[in-house]
């Protein structure tokens, strides 16, 4: 039984990288009141730019954003919003050990710092434009 246990763990911990962490996105930024889409865009778009992200409205409701770090990790992700709320969910990625194992998806622990950073930013910059969030 312990060999058994033992080699379950050896290829559980081979399914990612050490430094891989399971895909998780920020939660979604709710808004306590209808806010006009124009103002949700712009504060999505200058919140992304002041982070060194490119945003490029791809659909009206959908902005898509991506960061490159050191010339070498991309992320590329999906930033939805409507007059309740912003949802930022990944779409692509370069050189950060994204990988679908075991049901789950591992990407890069910095992924969901860099995301986060970002929702925050998203946040801050509603609020600036008196959009109040939950």
């Amino acid at each position: 039984m312990k060999k058994i246990l033992c080699a379950l763990g050896l290829v559980i911990g081979l399914a990612a990288p050490a430094w891989a962490d399971v895909l998780r996105e920020p939660p979604k930024i709710e808004f306590t009141a209808p806010a006009s889409a124009e103002t949700v865009k712009t504060a999505i778009i200058t919140a992304a730019t002041k982070r060194k992200w490119q945003a490029t409205e791809v659909s009206p409701g959908q902005i898509d954003a991506s960061i490159t770090v050191r010339s070498r990790h991309m992320v590329k992700v999906a930033i939805s919003y409507d007059d309740h709320g912003v949802a930022i969910r990944y779409l692509d990625s370069a050189d950060m050990d994204y990988q679908p194992a075991e049901g789950r998806t591992y990407i890069h622990g910095n992924y969901m710092k860099w995301t986060e950073t970002l929702a925050n930013d998203i946040r801050k910059q509603l609020d600036a434009s008196r959009i109040a969030v939950n």
